[in-house]
């Protein structure tokens, strides 16, 4: 149903639009204090041996510190806050289902939950891909994981409205059925592969238009997905 692929792509380009915007403001605001440390503070040997200066030096760090744990908490909240909101709309419109009271307290339950099993693993890897290199092979495998089981288990949730089953039985499926989604996942990277030639013709012409063409082509590709890998969830038997 493509006015359902329509409408679930706007919810994803909205939810994107509030992130990507929230993290360029936090850079943003990050830069200018960094930039203003950089007037107002000394770090030279000379400097730390005056304890005005020594004792300045440190508030100006401590205030750096505050701002960028601070506002980095603050931009996970926010992305927090859009995913529920925007998944609860995406979801109960592929479902074909209305947001009650119930059900949302159940979304963010189901949600805090997921989000707690993958958040830690993906800060830690984060951190660590500035040492590491091989860091972030690791970090781009925790996101593929992830993205392949959280329709699984949202899928199953739009079914049941149960949160332990959901994420139960999400996580048994990924891994006890995974023969059953090949040939969804096979032919959706396929049909991308096609689709995306078209973008690749233009590739010469670097203009915004083209790069905000591609990007709601990458969101309207994955909002028909959604819809089509729901299909294929909630027909899976339980045995």
């Amino acid at each position: 149903d493509w006015k359902i692929t329509i409408t679930t792509a706007l919810y994803d380009a909205l939810f994107w639009l509030i992130v990507i915007g929230s993290g360029y403001f936090y850079l943003w605001r990050l830069r200018l204090h960094s930039a203003l440390i950089q007037k107002t503070a000394t770090f030279t040997k000379e400097a730390m041996l005056q304890p005005d200066l020594a004792v300045q030096n440190t508030e100006t760090v401590k205030q750096l510190i505050v701002i960028l744990l601070g506002g980095l908490s603050i931009l996970l909240i926010i992305a927090f806050i859009a995913y529920i909101v925007f998944r609860a709309l995406t979801w109960t419109t592929v479902a074909g289902q209305k947001i009650s009271k119930k059900f949302f307290k159940g979304w963010v339950k189901l949600n805090s939950v997921w989000w707690l099993i993958w958040l830690p693993a993906v800060i830690l890897t984060a951190m660590a891909s500035s040492q590491t290199p091989n860091a972030k092979l690791l970090l781009a495998f925790i996101f593929i994981v992830a993205a392949y089981f959280t329709p699984i288990v949202h899928s199953l949730f739009m079914k049941t409205h149960k949160v332990g089953y959901a994420i139960g039985h999400g996580i048994a499926f990924g891994i006890a059925k995974v023969h059953r989604f090949i040939v969804p996942y096979t032919l959706a990277v396929v049909l991308y592969a096609i689709l995306y030639q078209v973008f690749r013709l233009f590739q010469q012409y670097q203009s915004q238009f083209l790069q905000a063409a591609s990007m709601l082509f990458v969101v309207l590709f994955l909002a028909w997905f959604r819809t089509y890998l729901y299909k294929v969830v909630i027909e899976l038997p339980e045995d």
